[in-house]
Parts: C-alpha cells; sequence; structure tokens
C-alpha cells in the first residue's frame, strides 16, 4: 500500500512538472513571470534557513531547468520568425575540390524538437571548417522539422524514415550513407550546440596522435558548468560523467586527458574504424550506452578514447528523449545491464562507484595504464616562450612529451594563481604553491606519477625537500625517478657575474677550471638524489657526467626551419635588433644591455660604418620599466632607438630584422634567442662565451669577440656585406637543421621518460 501512495505521488508530481513546463493554455514565459514575481518570495519566506540548505541541490538543477526553458522559448520563436520569412534559408557543409582538408560527415539524428533542432543546424551553419557533408535523418517527425529541414541548403543529404529509428538504428542508416570520401565522422546531437572552431580543434587531435580512434569534447550545461569532461565506466558497467556541474576552469577539466569514453552528443571517429567496428550495436537501441559500447571497442581495438577541451559545445540534458529524464533513467538502466555482460572481463579492471571522487582523484578522471609515462614537472611558471629565461625551451619539451603519450603536470612554484592559465594549452594540467601545496598534491596523488622532474636550483631543493614524503607515499608502487632538468649550472653563471664585475671583462674557463670552481662542486653535490639528468649542452653534459656518473641526456632547444623560399632576403631586411627577459636586476640581459649602451654602440657610432637612419636599434621582450628605461634613455643619445617590449609574433620581428645583437658577458646553459634568431635566417653577432658555450665557430651563423670595438667592427662588416651575411646565414642554418633537430629532442625525452 505504502509503494503505492509513493507512485501515485511520483506521477502527480511529474504530471505537475510537465504541465508547468509546457505551452499548453498559458504560456511557460508568462507562467515563469508568476512563479519569480509572487510564489518563489512566498516560499522564501516560509522556508526556514535549515530547508533552504537542504535545498541547494534543487535549487541548482533549477537553475538549470531555466536555461534550458529559456533556450527553447527563444529558439522557438526564432524558428517562427524562420518559417515565416520565404527566403530564410541555413547553408551548411560544402564538399568542393578547393578543400585541401579531410571530409568530415556530420551525422544528426531528429524526432520532432524542431526548436532544438533549429538551434542545433544554426550552430552547425556556424562552423569555421567548410569541407563537410551534413547526413540528416529524419525519423518521422510530426511537428514543424519537416519545414525547417525543407530549408537546409548545401552539402545536406535528408534520410526520410517511415517510423521512428530512434538516435541508434538512425545512426546506422546514416552511417550506410556515407560520402565515399568520407575520412571522419562526427556525432551530434540536435539538442546539441558546437562552438565554431570544434571540428577543428577534434581533427586536430586525430593529426597530431593518427593512432586514436575516438575524440569527445567538453560538454557545458547552458549555464556554463560542465556536463561532463570525458566519462568514467565503472566495474559494474555503471558510468558517471566527470566534473558535473562544476567548474570547466578545473585543472583535470581544461587538459586533454585519454578518457573510457565520451558521449555521443559530440563523437568523432575515423570512418574506417567506424566501419570496422559495425557501427553502433543494435542490441543498445533505441538509444543510451551505445557509445559507450563503441569506445569499449575502440579501447580494445587499440584506438585511444581521447576528451579534447577546446571542443567545447552546449548540450541540453535529456531534451531529445520524448518522455524526458524518466525514460531515459529506465533507459540508461536496461542497457548498464547489457553491458556489463558484453565486457565482463574489461570491466573488471575498471575502478568501482565507492572509489571514484571525481575530478579531485585523478585516478579516475583518466585511464591512467594508457599513459606511457605520468610527469610531475617542478618549475617556476607554465611554459610560454614569450617570457625568456628558459621558458622557450621548455615550452618545447612539453609539447615534445605530450606528443610521445605522456600525461604531464606543471607545478608553478613562482606564479599567481589565475584560472585563465588553465586554458593555455591542453598538454598540461596546471597546478600551483609552496612546498605544503607539493606536498599536499603528492599525497592526493600516491602512486600516480611515474616521474617528478624540476627545473632551476631553488626547484630542485624543493624537490629533494619532499624526497621522504614522497617514499612514504609510494607504498605500493616504487618510487617516481627524480629527474634533474639542469636547464643551466647556476654556479658558473654566477661566477661569470662576480668576474665580470670583478674584472670588467669576459671569463673563458676552460671545462678543468669549471669543475675545480668551489660552487659547481656543491651545485652538482646536491643533484646526487636524482635518478637522471637533462642538461642542454655536451660542455654541461660534461661536467655533470664526471661529477655525478648517472644518465644525462642533452635535451637543447627544438627549431623546426620555415621553407627557403619563406625566409626574409637580405636586401629586405634593415635594422638591428636586441631581444630577452629584463625583468630581474640579476638577469643577463640587463647587463648586456648596459655594455651595448656604455661601449659597443659608442664605437659603432665612431667608426661611421653604417648609417644610423638605416639600422636603428629595435628592443624587444618582457620587462620592468625601472631596469630598462634609463638604459633606452641612454641609447637614445647615441642611437636611434626603438622599444617594443614583449611581441605577440617574434617571428615577425626576426624576419624583417638584419642583424641580433647579444653581447652576453656572463651565462650559462645556451642562448635560446641565439638558435632561435639563426633558425629564422637572422645572423647575430655575440660574444666567444656563447660561441664556447654552443660549441660553435665564428662564421657558424653568428660572429663573435670578446673586445667591444671587435664587436663593433663586426656588425658593421655583416651589416653591410651581402655576400658575407648570406655566407653566415647559410652555414647558421646548416648548424640549425643539425643540432637543433626536433628529432634529437624527442630522442633524448624518450631516453630519459619512456
Amino acid at each position: 500500500m505504502k509503494d503505492w501512495k509513493i507512485h501515485l505521488k511520483q506521477r502527480l508530481r511529474n504530471t505537475v512538472k510537465r504541465a508547468y513546463h509546457s505551452e499548453f493554455l498559458i504560456p511557460y514565459p508568462v507562467k515563469r513571470s508568476w512563479r519569480e514575481n509572487w510564489l518563489d518570495p512566498l516560499l522564501r519566506r516560509l522556508t526556514s534557513q535549515r530547508q533552504q540548505k537542504e535545498s541547494n541541490v534543487s535549487t541548482d538543477h533549477q537553475r538549470q531547468q531555466e536555461a534550458n526553458l529559456l533556450l527553447s522559448d527563444n529558439a522557438k520563436r526564432e524558428l517562427s520568425w524562420f518559417l515565416s520569412h520565404p527566403d530564410a534559408r541555413m547553408q551548411i557543409g560544402s564538399h568542393d575540390s578547393k578543400y585541401h582538408e579531410p571530409l568530415v560527415s556530420m551525422v544528426l539524428v531528429v524526432f520532432n524538437k524542431a526548436e532544438l533542432s533549429y538551434a542545433c543546424l544554426r550552430s552547425l551553419e556556424q562552423l569555421h571548417y567548410k569541407n563537410t557533408e551534413l547526413i540528416i535523418v529524419d525519423n518521422a517527425s510530426t511537428d514543424q522539422t519537416e519545414a525547417l529541414l525543407s530549408r537546409v541548403e548545401g552539402n545536406v543529404r535528408i534520410l526520410r524514415q517511415r517510423e521512428n529509428f530512434h538516435f541508434l538504428r538512425g545512426c546506422n542508416i546514416a552511417f550506410e550513407n556515407l560520402h565515399p570520401q568520407s575520412r571522419y565522422v562526427l556525432l551530434v546531437n540536435n539538442d546539441a550546440f558546437l562552438k565554431s572552431f570544434a571540428i577543428h580543434q577534434a581533427l586536430s587531435v586525430f593529426e597530431r596522435w593518427p593512432n586514436t580512434g575516438i575524440v569527445g569534447g567538453q560538454v557545458l550545461h547552458l549555464d556554463g558548468r560542465l556536463q561532463e569532461a570525458g566519462n568514467v565506466i565503472f566495474s559494474d558497467g555503471a558510468c558517471s560523467g566527470i566534473g558535473r556541474r562544476q567548474s570547466p576552469w578545473q585543472p583535470l577539466a581544461q587538459v586533454r586527458r585519454r578518457v573510457d569514453y565520451v558521449s555521443g552528443c559530440l563523437l568523432m571517429i575515423e570512418t574506417n574504424l567506424l566501419k570496422g567496428l559495425g557501427g553502433f550495436d543494435i542490441d543498445f537501441a533505441p538509444a543510451y550506452y551505445e557509445e559507450t559500447d563503441l569506445c569499449i571497442r575502440s579501447w580494445q581495438a587499440g584506438r585511444p578514447v581521447i576528451y579534447e577541451p577546446s571542443c567545447r559545445l552546449y548540450h541540453v540534458e535529456f531534451a531529445s528523449s520524448p518522455k524526458g529524464k524518466d525514460q531515459a533513467s529506465e533507459l540508461m538502466q536496461n542497457n548498464r545491464t547489457k553491458l556489463e555482460k558484453k565486457h565482463h572481463k574489461w570491466l573488471q579492471l575498471q575502478p568501482s562507484r565507492l572509489e571514484h571522487q571525481d575530478l579531485s582523484s585523478i585516478h579516475t578522471c583518466l585511464r591512467s595504464n594508457a599513459y606511457p609515462s605520468r610527469i610531475l614537472w617542478v618549475d617556476d611558471r607554465n611554459p610560454d616562450s614569450s617570457f625568456g629565461a628558459g621558458y622557450g625551451r621548455m615550452q618545447d619539451l612539453i609539447t615534445t612529451l605530450a606528443d610521445l603519450g605522456c600525461f604531464i603536470t606543471i607545478f608553478a612554484t613562482h606564479q599567481t594563481p589565475d584560472c585563465s592559465l588553465h586554458a593555455v594549452s591542453g598538454d598540461y594540467e596546471l597546478q600551483w604553491g609552496s612546498l605544503r601545496e607539493l606536498k599536499l598534491l603528492l599525497q592526493n596523488r600516491s602512486n600516480f606519477y611515474s616521474h617528478i622532474c624540476a627545473s632551476r636550483q631553488h626547484n630542485h631543493r624543493l624537490l629533494i625537500d619532499c624526497l621522504d614524503y614522497i617514499a612514504n607515499n609510494s607504498t605500493t608502487h616504487p618510487r617516481p625517478k627524480l629527474i634533474g632538468d639542469v636547464e643551466s649550472l647556476f654556479s658558473i653563471r654566477e661566477y661569470g657575474k662576480s668576474f665580470v664585475k670583478e674584472h670588467d671583462k669576459i671569463p673563458t674557463p676552460d671545462l678543468q677550471e669549471l669543475l675545480e670552481l668551489p660552487g659547481l662542486k656543491q651545485e652538482l653535490n646536491n643533484l646526487r638524489q636524482f635518478d637522471a639528468f637533462l642538461t642542454v649542452s655536451e660542455r654541461e653534459a660534461s661536467l655533470l657526467m664526471r661529477h655525478l656518473n648517472k644518465p644525462v641526456a642533452i635535451a637543447g632547444h627544438a627549431f623546426k626551419q620555415p621553407e627557403s623560399n619563406k625566409i626574409t632576403p637580405y636586401y629586405k631586411r634593415k635594422g638591428l635588433l636586441f631581444m630577452g627577459a629584463m625583468n630581474h636586476p640579476d638577469i643577463p640581459n640587463i647587463d648586456s644591455l648596459h655594455w651595448l649602451a656604455r661601449e659597443i654602440l659608442p664605437e659603432l657610432r665612431n667608426q661611421n660604418r653604417i648609417d644610423p637612419r638605416e639600422a636603428r636599434l629595435t628592443v624587444v621582450g618582457p620587462y620592468r620599466a625601472d631596469l630598462v628605461t634609463p638604459l633606452i634613455d641612454r641609447i637614445a643619445n647615441i642611437w636611434p632607438v626603438d622599444h617594443s617590449g614583449q611581441v605577440d609574433d617574434i617571428d615577425k620581428v626576426l624576419q624583417n630584422q638584419r642583424l641580433l645583437l647579444a653581447p652576453t658577458r656572463y651565462a650559462a646553459g645556451l642562448a635560446h634567442k641565439v638558435h632561435h634568431s639563426i633558425s629564422r635566417g637572422l645572423p647575430v653577432v655575440t660574444t666567444k662565451l656563447i660561441c664556447d658555450q654552443m660549441g660553435w665557430q665564428s662564421g657558424d651563423g653568428l660572429l663573435c669577440s670578446n673586445d667591444p670595438k671587435e664587436i663593433a667592427q663586426k656588425i658593421g662588416q655583416l651589416y653591410n656585406d651581402q655576400f658575407l651575411w648570406e655566407q653566415v646565414q647559410t652555414a647558421g642554418l646548416t648548424k640549425i637543421e643539425e643540432e637543433c633537430d626536433p628529432q634529437k629532442l624527442r630522442n633524448a625525452l624518450h631516453k630519459i621518460f619512456l
């Protein structure tokens, strides 16, 4: 009797909801206005604080429903306007020989809900990717859908059915009618609205990792909260959207991940793979769990399923189900049982529902065993080549590790938290904090990371302070390998700085003299607890191997040269360039700019080899005004100067200038800006210190000297002599091809991390 009463109450409640959400008798906007102005205020006055806390979840659900209903109301009005204008049309897709991109077949199954289909089609019309076909399967709609579809033009085919085949069988019908040149199939629900670059972002994953099987995107509710950032499948066949109703700015929501499955509201699959798998399994008809089964079969075929955070869409949940969430829940339960029986062995390796902690637990947010390495990288900030200070190289390292299929977390120790930075790159997850936050991260992710890497001396010390903590939290797995990224040996730079300050000249120590430096010995001894090392040059690799006798890989700079016809020739270039970060008083670039202003430019002016009006000096790079402005003012009294600060497109600057000036008097590691300039066909005048660190000779893309008078002479000589300039440029491009080949960096990282 009690169950009968509960059932009756539930049916009455559902009937009231459907009446409220319908347009029957009274338009929904009017009812919503009554509720907002009269009913809700009355309920708030009658509800106690305790009851309000208990209703937070329902309030959140209510906001979600409000957003859905508002979109539906707006879409109805827009559809009415669209159909009332005889000339109104939608143009979707274009398959033409002028497009060199692969053909993407978009599949859309519709059954009534014309207003949602209209909004969906509008989003498809606004996609920037144009080499598409759209296959619409109309499951015998009885509303305005037919009138709407008659207005859709372009590379569109409409497959009209005499009965409702629902989503699964409707998709299989579309799969049988794909264009012969179709390379990828994109499934889209008619209650999903794609962002304009969604196809570009999904295709970029297939292009970068050709073995990818399926790609899905970040699914958002209409109010901007996450509906899912990938999905997890539990050992009993149940599923859960990752990050549901949470902020899309969560670190794990903004990183590309290999996940159990992605939803069919936006799912892109390679056409050949789809045909090889036989489309959707008809046992899951009419709908639900069919895409879960397809993703499992993709994994079983060795083709990963990847969540791409930059591929975004909004989705009206359960809107395509004719009877709403109640019918959907029943279908889900039935098909979950089918999935459990079909993939029983595969599911045994999945986590249980009790283990799932959503975005707070990385173990259930991705398939850990699908990554060859899982790396925690400790550095001052996220990689950004425009920041200088070695971050251009770091950007190359992280990109290459992502290319190799590694999962990467960057822990930033000297960066102000900013949620927008999570979306800078999907190649890595970004965390930040001090020693306390690092220990907390290691505790929450015990036994997850296979490697922990630290860059820069103070971060090496920070990681060493965590060694006992790391060991205690690696209870059931081996301790992660500790990698020291020696981007530069700090003590060598400090020695050079002291020498310049004391003697006002550039030091030129050999390898044996460096090994005898007390500061260097101490710095190397502090690295003994690391298992392996990355460094940037042969010289520093020799220092590490001689003193520590542990594996070392040379991971320097990687540059892919532009095509020769895209390198600006000598006669189209003019001007001198000085570039680098100038945002700290101890940074070598500040000393270089000071030396340039004090000795080199006055000497260049006195030698009268170059017309200053023809060869203006351009200074670019992030800077602190109190450090740089006085030097720029001083230079302006000697030589025409333009101070551009940080620029967005540094390659454009490099292609327009005739010479880079790098008068560096103390440094360690490798000068990224020198390699970068030479790789873009821009010769460099620098010091012998930089030549020795690179292991290059004068003439290999650069001319060098430690004497300011000789530097000025070489600037004038190289600037005016086209034959010499082109000779130096050609030699430099050859050296870059030999030493900065991205494959060399890939091999070095493979050696250490894989």
